[in-house]
């Protein structure tokens, strides 16, 4: 179509709510440790009072007020309190239909100023939306509302992200080396059926210590973790295409039936679904 003089210059968007699940502002008393999860959907996690641990992946972070950290889909994470005071985290997860690539690392320091439009837009978010535990609906007639809402967010999080100098170096935990060290040695045992003596014995420490450490900064037992890792690495191979047989040899399975079923059991669906 002809503008006249008028040239048209299209723009891309790099980042695009499309839905929300949660949006919730939680107190987490001293000695708090959350069952850790993953899911296929975005998570930011801020800080606004106190200090919290967060496990993100392989990695165990020490978060102070006024810090953000973003878990991309699929890492599973953790969120702990081992200081003597309570921490005040506000969270919330969204699904996105483009989202901008973040090189270095998921944590951001945010200034005064950000944490208090955050607060301003959760503050807001009460009316607009009706909640049930950790998950929320829209208030009726709030359309509009709800809509303004995301792109509070999204404005938010294009000034925070987009903003390089406000990126943060991750800080580690000083005691998570043997977390780390334990994650990578399930991730090169996938294929086997390890007991928490074996991965005890691999991982160079004691039953006790593995499953302190795993639980610390996880939230579930050692086996129970592994298994978890061994579930989440056949859900990739058959997102990539590979056959449900064949995902369930690669984590340690030689009865597909008996795997479809500790599957089921594990993640929720089946694994045929997984490809559907």
């Amino acid at each position: 179509m002809n503008y006249g003089d008028y040239k048209e210059f299209k723009i891309t968007r790099s980042l695009g709510i499309r839905s929300l699940f949660t949006f919730s502002l939680r107190d987490f008393q001293s000695g708090y440790i959350y069952k850790g999860e993953m899911h296929d959907f975005y998570e930011a996690v801020i800080i606004m009072k106190g200090k919290a641990v967060i496990t993100a992946g392989k990695n165990v972070y020490s978060l102070s007020g006024g810090e953000m950290i973003l878990h991309p889909p699929r890492q599973f994470h953790n969120i702990s309190n081992e200081s003597g005071e309570n921490v005040s985290v506000l969270i919330f997860s969204f699904r996105a239909r483009s989202f901008p690539e973040i090189e270095d690392g998921p944590i951001f320091k945010l200034s005064q100023k950000e944490s208090d439009t955050l607060r301003g837009i959760y503050s807001d978010s009460l009316s607009v939306f009706v909640r049930d535990g950790v998950n929320i609906s829209l208030a009726e007639g709030r359309q509009l509302d709800a809509e303004a809402i995301i792109l509070r967010l999204e404005l938010f999080l294009l000034s925070v992200i987009s903003e390089k100098n406000k990126r943060e170096k991750p800080k580690r935990g000083k005691s998570s080396e043997n977390y780390r060290n334990i994650l990578s040695v399930m991730e090169k045992n996938l294929s086997a059926d390890l007991s928490a003596e074996e991965l005890a014995r691999l991982s160079q420490m004691s039953v006790s210590s593995l499953e302190k450490t795993v639980r610390r900064y996880s939230g579930y037992g050692a086996r129970a973790y592994y298994n978890i890792m061994r579930m989440q690495r056949a859900t990739e191979l058959l997102l990539s295409g590979e056959s449900v047989k064949g995902a369930a040899l690669a984590v340690g399975f030689s009865d597909q039936n008996y795997f479809s079923a500790r599957y089921k059991k594990w993640c929720g669906g089946s694994p045929s679904k997984v490809k559907s």
